[in-house]
């Protein structure tokens, strides 16, 4: 009877209307009758894949054309399934009831598996919950995990909720076709067993977390320095016959390696899974040599998908004597893409990794420890660990920075864009386009606009219409003009109207903080009137699409893709190209870091030659490619500020507007590349970059 009690509080503290409190009241009147109620409101969880093996193994089948990879045998309590490497971008199993008929699961909040990875190799697993209906309405809801060789773990996915809990497709709980767990293409083989899939929960049940995957943002970068107890904020552990405590005040971490050799300590966040080091460049470690013999420790941090590099003190520490050891967060050698024959293959797909020996794998905004090695050449090393900080380093521009590229040849400025008048010059920059991303928000003109000289991109909560409501009749736009959504956001780009083929282009830019942006700027191929002479979509929607396609030699390419849980000196670099199906390509690495300036800017450039794209941050070469695939088109500039993206926090409303600003964008070109077609196009200005180049 308690537990009915339970179910009868949470219905009257969700404060429902008449109607809908009815309908709940006999569904949980019927519930009662048919199955139990837990304590926390749930009922008892339905098994979504049966228990005889014949029928489990008749709900199985291989997803995404992956027949040729997949292989699933289904047992009395789960499943086993191996995926071999191959061409298939989503290889996984489908699941779907016994008798074709929709799961009706609306009496559950969720829907979740146990999952342990059988194989010798790094798994992530998605497990994806649909709806029916068109595959590009996208009708599902999804969640991942990232397991290690024999690690387990459950994966839950909550309706209406997508990777990290974000707010995603409204899925209708009486209406599930079916079960999805797959994996992105693997480079090699892998194996795991799905058991316990079942539906669970209760309808409206708070939306959970991992918290073992908890981040915490120490204030000001600072994990202990005296003033805040190292025991208080930090987990240790050693390994291999060392031995780590607290000293006696609990300010200070006590370490003492008894031989050199393959021992280590860790240091580790005192609650949750990470320390978010979004804020920062580089972490500094000040130690004390408590022993008798001059030492020199390693230290790293290790994250989420990469280590930084061994860092040392400058020099071996006296006995009695302190030092601070810096570890950068970026890496020594820039990150650099390889060239392989395969990347012009227009057949096939393809990902492509940093070179060894470049770039970083490290995320600053989930570090998981610190770790203190041995130095190999001492004995009796003891070490006290005094303070543990996160800052970033004096920024240091070079002079030439903003008034010519990077290298020497014979440069002309054909764009100086310094966003200072009082509105945006409508004959370079449109503010409507297609919303092909986050269908929760709208693009309006007053979301775009100038300010102290900058331009600005803000995204806010205000209800409207996707384009302020004027391209009701565009074909092709996917996106309902006459239905209203509660975010605005700014867009701009220079479809249409400019174009240029290789170059120099540089910007500064300030990347917004607050929760869930997707803030960016892109070039996209722009093959102009010449090669599409009917126009835009009101007249051809696939010759628009062929004239911006990233097919035939085109290709899409992000200079800055961010997303703010990253922090403001973080960002992606990534090259895309052969469409986003399955002959999709793409290059690129979200471990670029450069450092703000006092006002918070970053400078970016991109030296874009035949067949060669490097990037700059800050003036410092951080990213190269040399490949025959790289664009030879005319490209247009876009700047967006978007909801949402790949890995995100969850939308907090009451840290809204937020604001991407551009400061500049200076482009230069090189004389003996110059073609006629580089620079501004004749046009009739607007805001539509749709109804450019004399349409209507």
């Amino acid at each position: 009877m308690e537990c009915w009690k339970t179910r009868i509080m949470w219905i009257m503290n969700k404060n429902l209307s008449q109607t809908k409190l009815a309908w709940v009241l006999g569904a949980c009147l019927i519930t009662v009758t048919t199955q139990m109620v837990l304590a926390d409101g749930a009922v008892m969880p339905k098994t979504l894949l049966e228990q005889n093996p014949d029928k489990a193994q008749s709900q199985l089948a291989p997803s995404y054309g992956a027949d040729a990879q997949v292989v699933a045998k289904a047992d009395a309590s789960g499943f086993d399934m191996s995926i071999k490497k191959g061409d298939a971008p989503w290889p996984g199993v489908v699941i779907t009831p016994v008798d074709k008929k929709p799961w009706n699961l609306v009496l559950y909040g969720h829907v979740e598996a146990k999952v342990t990875n059988t194989g010798d190799t790094e798994a992530i697993i998605n497990l994806r919950v649909d709806n029916a209906g068109p595959s590009s309405e996208n009708r599902w809801n999804a969640e991942m995990k990232k397991l290690a060789p024999g690690q387990t773990a459950v994966i839950r996915v909550y309706f209406g909720y997508s990777y990290n809990f974000q707010h995603a497709f409204k899925l209708d709980p009486k209406a599930v076709t079916r079960l999805m767990f797959f994996c992105t293409k693997p480079d090699q083989d892998v194996s795991f067993r799905i058991e316990d899939i079942k539906a669970s929960g209760w309808e409206g049940e708070p939306v959970g977390s991992n918290p073992d995957e908890a981040r915490i943002k120490p204030a000001d970068g600072k994990i202990f320095n005296g003033a805040k107890l190292a025991k208080d904020s930090v987990r240790i552990n050693a390994s291999g016959g060392s031995k780590v405590g607290y000293s006696k005040n609990g300010a200070a971490v006590l370490v003492d390696f008894a031989d050199a050799g393959n021992t280590s300590v860790q240091i580790k966040p005192n609650v949750g899974g990470f320390w978010d080091l979004g804020d920062h460049m580089r972490m500094s470690v000040r130690i004390r040599n408590n022993g008798t013999t001059p030492c020199s420790p390693g230290l790293f941090l290790d994250s989420i998908d990469g280590s930084t590099k061994v860092c040392t003190p400058p020099s071996a520490i006296a006995p009695g004597q302190e030092a601070t050891v810096i570890i950068p967060f970026g890496p020594d050698v820039p990150w650099k893409a390889p060239t392989e024959v395969a990347q012009a293959d227009s057949q096939k797909g393809g990902h492509w990794d940093r070179i060894s020996g470049t770039g970083t794998a490290f995320r600053n905004h989930k570090v998981r420890s610190l770790t203190f090695l041995a130095d190999a050449k001492g004995t009796n090393q003891s070490i006290e660990v005094l303070s543990i900080f996160a800052d970033q380093p004096p920024v240091k521009l070079p002079q030439w920075l903003g008034k010519r590229p990077p290298v020497a040849g014979d440069w002309v400025k054909t764009l100086d864009e310094e966003f200072d008048g009082k509105v945006l010059n409508d004959k370079l920059w449109s503010v409507y386009w297609f919303n092909w991303w986050d269908k929760r928000q709208h693009f309006s003109k007053d979301n775009t606009f100038l300010r102290n000289g900058k331009l600005v991109l803000r995204t806010e909560k205000k209800t409207g219409l996707q384009n302020d409501g004027t391209s009701a009749d565009i074909p092709g736009d996917s996106h309902n003009q006459e239905i209203e959504t509660p975010y605005a956001t700014g867009w701009a780009d220079t479809f249409g109207k400019w174009t240029q083929r290789y170059g120099y282009f540089e910007f500064r830019a300030k990347l917004p903080t607050e929760a869930h942006m997707w803030p960016g700027i892109w070039l996209m191929p722009d093959r102009g009137l010449a090669k599409f002479p009917d126009g835009l979509p009101q007249v051809n929607w696939q010759g628009f699409k062929g004239r911006t396609e990233t097919f035939n030699g085109g290709m899409e390419i992000d200079i800055v893709e961010a997303q703010s849980i990253w922090g403001p000196h973080r960002f992606n670099i990534a090259c895309h190209w052969d469409g986003y199906s399955e002959e999709h390509k793409k290059l690129g690495t979200s471990a670029n870091y450069v450092a703000t300036d006092p006002e918070g800017f970053i400078v970016v450039g991109m030296l874009w030659l035949p067949g060669s794209l490097t990037f700059y941050g800050n003036g410092e070469e951080i990213w190269n490619w040399e490949s025959p695939r790289i664009i030879g088109e005319q490209m247009y500039v876009q700047f967006q500020n978007m909801l949402g993206g790949w890995e995100c926090d969850p939308l907090d409303d009451a840290q809204l507007p937020a604001d991407f600003e551009i400061d500049y964008m200076r482009i230069w070109q090189r004389k003996d590349l110059a073609t006629p077609q580089d620079g501004p196009k004749p046009n009739k200005g607007g805001l539509d970059g749709r109804r450019v180049d004399g349409t209507k």
